[in-house]
């Protein structure tokens, strides 16, 4: 894995509900350790 590329993707959350979406990624990602070796960070940006 040491030789991919990293990429950014963003997602489009409904409005209030961003945490949320954070929350079941990162859940996704302690269940699944194939998932979670190419995704490094989840950001959840505030204003």
């Amino acid at each position: 894995m040491a030789d991919t590329e990293k990429k950014w993707y963003v997602l489009r959350a409904v409005s209030g509900k961003e945490a949320k979406v954070k929350e079941y990624i990162d859940a996704q990602l302690r269940l699944n350790a194939k998932l979670a070796e190419r995704v490094f960070e989840v950001l959840l940006p505030m204003e």
